[in-house]
């Protein structure tokens, strides 16, 4: 059976990468590397202020190397279980996830302080969503 459904949504996401950076011109392949290239300095960009805005908390500690990954940050609050940062950024809109139980947060010390959170961006993430989960977790201190 043909799954003409399927590959039509294929078309259609390569096509929407493709026009993320309306200055692109020429092939859809062409298109869609400037814009993925356009996308991805747009990120560290966003994902820098991230990391720049979440070290200015004092109670919040970072976990790992963030900076040698792709946008995706955890990070634990000083006293603050995971479980009550994830459903206040939830109150705040903002979707993120609590890590616990891993054997690495173990070897870190992470589960000792109540396990870890993870946020992530993406291509259409703002400044002001970073904004947003600042205040959300600066109005944990």
């Amino acid at each position: 059976m043909h799954q003409f459904g399927l590959l039509a949504g294929v078309v259609a996401s390569i096509e929407y990468l493709a026009a993320l950076d309306e200055s692109a011109r020429g092939s859809r392949r062409e298109r869609l590397a400037v814009s993925m290239q356009s996308a991805d300095a747009y990120l560290n960009r966003v994902f820098d202020y991230l990391m720049v805005s979440l070290r200015s908390l004092p109670l919040v500690m970072l976990i790992g190397r963030p900076e040698a990954q792709i946008p995706v940050v955890s990070f634990a609050v000083h006293k603050v279980p995971a479980d009550r940062v994830v459903q206040r950024l939830a109150d705040n809109g903002i979707l993120a996830i609590a890590n616990t139980g891993s054997r690495v947060l173990d070897v870190l010390g992470v589960n000792d302080v109540g396990g870890a959170v993870t946020v992530g961006l993406a291509h259409y993430s703002t400044m002001a969503e970073v904004d947003q989960l600042v205040r959300a977790l600066a109005s944990l201190g």
